[in-house]
């Protein structure tokens, strides 16, 4: 990670055996974290024009994992993989490449990944990734729209459940904080935004920029309804009443107005 992040996003040639030590963390299990964590670091520090070569070579290790020897914790750790890359660069990107692989995979991620999975997810930061992902891709997404449409609400869904335990985190920092740090094999943390037991700084937040999700969410919403006059209004009073209520309540706290 250090390596990495002081090259500036400059690796010269350096980045094709980096992928191969991914390759290598990933096919085994006690350090395939590890390999999140290397990976992570390059898609928040390489420009996408130099992480295209190589995308669909690590999407498709993933994909042979989940499907040869699939864990809870690597699960997650996949969710927050391609939740940063959505934030950090592009949604659609993400979708055309899954599906270039083959057609309509990325419906299946949604439904056999994202959907029941994604609230799993453990950590402060770890969440408020997996929101802005989901939020950049329900919101930015053509095809995503186009294609996987009706996934949307219960995506939205999902992006709601998030920020509220994300809010919870925040006011019970300390105990979430020990919970992360101490049985890191059982929560799934990601360990490119996780420390250490014995480590006392505070976690990495990739999006430091965007200082309230909830917001954020709001104003993605906004313009995406816009764009969309009825469409999307439509879908959001296929909610449940509770996320239905927790939404309204950020609109008025942010004075966002969907159409």
């Amino acid at each position: 990670q250090a390596y990495v992040a002081k090259s500036n996003g400059d690796l010269g040639d350096q980045l094709e055996p980096l992928l191969g030590v991914f390759k290598m963390l990933n096919s085994r299990r006690a350090y395939d974290q590890d390999g999140f964590y290397l990976i992570e670091s390059l898609v928040e520090h390489l420009p996408l024009e130099r992480l295209d070569p190589f995308m669909e070579v690590a999407l498709r290790l993933m994909l042979e994992r989940l499907t040869a020897s699939r864990t809870q914790k690597y699960v997650r750790c996949f969710l927050i993989f391609c939740a940063l890359f959505m934030g950090k660069h592009n949604p659609e990107y993400l979708v055309s490449k899954f599906d270039s692989i083959n057609a309509g995979l990325f419906g299946k991620v949604i439904e056999n990944f994202w959907l029941p999975s994604v609230t799993q997810v453990v950590g402060k930061i770890e969440r408020k990734i997996c929101a802005v992902g989901t939020i950049r891709l329900v919101c930015e997404s053509p095809s995503y729209l186009s294609k996987y449409g009706a996934s949307w609400p219960q995506l939205l869904q999902r992006v709601l459940q998030l920020l509220e335990l994300q809010a919870s985190d925040e006011e019970h920092a300390d105990a979430a904080t020990d919970e992360v740090e101490i049985d890191t094999d059982a929560t799934g943390y990601s360990v490119a935004y996780a420390q250490l037991a014995t480590a006392c700084t505070d976690q990495p937040d990739p999006f430091v920029a965007i200082a309230e999700p909830k917001a954020f969410l709001c104003q993605n919403l906004q313009t995406l309804t816009q764009a969309h006059p009825g469409v999307f209004l439509q879908q959001i009073e296929t909610l449940p009443t509770e996320s239905k209520q927790v939404l309204q309540s950020y609109l008025q706290a942010t004075g966002a107005n969907l159409q």
